[in-house]
């Protein structure tokens, strides 16, 4: 089963290799402004956020993981093809609503159909997801080298859609049909079902992502427009080549270290990378800044998820997984890429860097006042009903009474 997720990560995270770094580029093919590219970006996301929820639902009640995954995949051969051919904006923008139902869904129903398929998922999610970043980086690569893209962007982008989704759809039958149980058949403990420490901590990776967004919608548009970096793909797979060792430690690292001290270097290390983009211009050490992926994204989306499996039942994992990928990393993404346009057409790309690169830095000082504690506990661990009480009634700052962590 393992080495069917592993095949599956390959392939799937090729499809994101086209998307993520080219398909803003599509959209400066198609002649549209910053803030227009920035609106497209932010309904990209935003309509986006619907479909998974729902579909998250819907996943969880039937356990038909698989079968919903394809059809995501389905979808979107028809979606691109139409994006790929001058409309106007409006209706383009339609378009990119419903490719963001699609493609927002993918992932977080292959992550929880993941969790709900390991005995121990915090510790082995990152063993697997890391063939992910390999599947990203080996496309990105094939990408530039090949320079596919550099004849006829529109068609060769729409080829590279085609193949890379039919190649993952054909690996879909090594996963299993349908993931961990229907909710009928699971008892519903009384009283809130997650702690608040858990809504805590979702806002503040909603606030991290929501700086991230200058990255993930703008990067490729800086590279192409203020340096002499020509081979963009490959800039995209250099990230994800250095976040493979940390997303294959990160069980033990966050076992080991604590969510707490993740989640502050983590931080500060998002403000420094964007910081760094607003003032330098030389190609050399863009390139070396590169290895910040290994924290800003590797090490950053594998806390969320550890969060997310620490703190939430498995009967709830795909809604738990979409409401992070939809609202969190979606909803973030929509205001930052929104924002980010309107900002960009005014004062520039790096002043756009510049002001995202503050928004971390608060984050780190609310950290601070939280107890390391409060940040341990695990909803599978033994009596976790008992401590999930204690720590949603605890009134001291710095004590978890019994709700503190079983002692293994």
């Amino acid at each position: 089963m393992k080495r069917g997720f592993a095949v599956y990560y390959l392939t799937c995270f090729t499809l994101f290799a086209v998307i993520t770094p080219n398909l803003q580029l599509l959209l400066n093919e198609l002649g549209w402004d910053y803030l227009q590219f920035g609106t497209h970006q932010g309904v990209y996301q935003l309509v986006g956020v619907s479909g998974p929820l729902l579909i998250g639902v819907l996943a969880d009640r039937s356990g038909r993981y698989r079968s919903l995954l394809f059809l995501g995949y389905l979808s979107l051969l028809p979606l691109f093809f139409l994006m790929g051919l001058d409309f106007s904006f409006i209706f383009t923008l339609i378009l990119i609503g419903l490719i963001g139902i699609s493609l927002k869904s993918i992932v977080p129903l292959s992550d929880a159909l993941l969790s709900n398929s390991l005995d121990n998922p915090q510790e082995d999610y990152g063993k697997l997801r890391v063939w992910g970043s390999i599947g990203f980086l080996l496309c990105t690569v094939v990408i530039d080298y090949s320079g596919i893209l550099e004849v006829n962007f529109v068609r060769s982008f729409n080829l590279l859609i085609l193949v890379t989704t039919l190649l993952t759809m054909g690996t879909l039958f090594l996963l299993p049909a349908r993931g961990g149980r229907k909710q009928e058949d699971v008892k519903v403990s009384k009283g809130p079902p997650i702690p608040r420490i858990f809504w805590l901590l979702m806002a503040l990776l909603f606030v991290a992502w929501f700086a991230q967004s200058a990255y993930f919608s703008f990067f490729s548009i800086f590279l192409r427009e203020r340096t002499s970096i020509t081979r963009i793909n490959l800039q995209w797979g250099l990230g994800a080549l250095f976040e493979i060792p940390l997303i294959f430690l990160s069980g033990p690292l966050i076992r080991r270290r604590g969510l707490k001290p993740l989640l502050i270097f983590t931080f500060v290390m998002v403000a420094l990378r964007l910081f760094l983009y607003s003032l330098v211009k030389d190609s050399l050490i863009l390139t070396m800044s590169q290895v910040l992926h290994s924290v800003t994204f590797g090490l950053l989306h594998s806390i969320s998820i550890a969060v997310i499996n620490r703190f939430v039942s498995r009967d709830k994992l795909a809604q738990a997984m979409t409401l992070y990928s939809a609202v969190i990393r979606g909803g973030s993404a929509f205001l930052g890429s929104t924002l980010g346009g309107l900002i960009s057409k005014h004062w520039g790309l790096e002043s756009l860097f510049l002001v995202y690169s503050l928004f971390p830095l608060p984050l780190i000082v609310i950290l601070f006042f939280i107890p390391r504690e409060k940040l341990e506990w695990n909803v599978r661990s033994e009596n976790h009903e008992k401590n999930l009480s204690n720590i949603n009634d605890s009134d001291s700052p710095g004590t978890m009474g019994t709700g503190a962590p079983p002692k293994s």
